[in-house]
């Protein structure tokens, strides 16, 4: 089977690149970017044309759309890029994806969710996008269920990998600088690792049946939540991820507006995961037990540093 990756060097491309050595299917990683001596297709998600060159002279039998603007700071400093990249290049890929019968595992995030009621979101919950980042990947996952494609929705949140730039990395960066680090108290939600999101992507893969997607007595289209089990603040994750690191480091708890670490979320950000599990009779780790895993590959690789 052919597989294109979009926004391949991103942490949960770099996750998935880790995981698929040696895989019988082949993957084509792409990217706008290039990322060491990864084998790279140079692929921009905003160009339609080229999208749909690739998929049609590669024969791509499913997408793994993780192209998207890469955190949320970066989607509130350019709203403009973060509709093109979040929105219009999602739409591109559905409606590739749809004329050319091609199954789309989309990443989203928790963040379609304002965060106010303190319950774990349910898939079927109202949307209420929270920043420009929630906004634009929710009109993401609308244009792929307006495409009509085969799909399968994954809405996640609070990332972290031994990979490039994301919480854990700048953590350890910022950590290895400083003998303190003050991080918010007042922001929860469930760290998950890109190791649990990618496992399961790869498990749906290895089923050998792409029926998942809607041609099968059970149809499993649609949106599913998925991250680790657990719940945590941001204090939280950091003072255990300094502590497992071993850096002589005092993790002060603070408010985000005093924070040395400026990640953004909001006030309350879980996931209810019960229809992933009973769907997949899947089983998820806790987040202390997936950050221990990172900060090993960390500590044994140092992968996480900039490429």
């Amino acid at each position: 089977m052919n597989i294109l990756v979009t926004g391949a060097n991103g942490q949960i491309g770099m996750t998935l690149r880790k995981l698929s050595e040696g895989e019988k299917d082949h993957y084509i990683f792409s990217d706008i970017s290039q990322v060491g001596n990864y084998d790279t297709l140079y692929l921009d998600v905003t160009n339609a044309d080229a999208l749909s060159i690739v998929c049609e002279s590669e024969m791509v039998d499913l997408i793994i759309n993780c192209a998207s603007t890469p955190d949320v700071a970066a989607a509130e400093d350019d709203h403009v890029m973060a509709d093109l990249v979040n929105r219009e290049g999602t739409a591109n890929v559905a409606k590739i994806a749809a004329r050319c019968n091609i199954p789309v595992i989309h990443i989203s995030t928790g963040y379609v969710f304002n965060g106010e009621s303190c319950t774990p979101a349910r898939e079927d919950l109202s949307p209420a996008p929270w920043g420009v980042f929630g906004v634009t990947k929710f009109a993401g996952e609308v244009a792929i269920r307006a495409s009509k494609c085969r799909y399968m929705i994954l809405r996640t949140g609070w990332l972290f990998s031994p990979y490039g730039r994301n919480p854990l990395t700048d953590l350890i960066k910022f950590s290895s600088m400083h003998r303190s680090v003050k991080v918010p108290y007042d922001r929860v939600g469930t760290p998950t690792s890109t190791f649990t999101l990618c496992r399961f992507i790869l498990d749906v893969i290895h089923s050998g049946d792409l029926s998942l997607f809607g041609q099968a007595d059970r149809d499993f289209t649609g949106i599913y939540n998925i991250s680790d089990e657990g719940v945590g603040s941001w204090y939280d994750f950091c003072h255990s991820a300094i502590a497992l690191y071993g850096l002589p480091v005092e993790v002060v708890p603070g408010l985000w507006e005093e924070s040395h670490l400026k990640e953004r979320s909001p006030l309350y950000s879980v996931l209810d995961k019960s229809k992933i599990k009973k769907d997949f009779s899947l089983t998820l780790p806790h987040w202390r037990d997936s950050l221990a895993e990172c900060v090993k590959l960390m500590k044994n690789e140092d992968p996480g540093k900039e490429h």
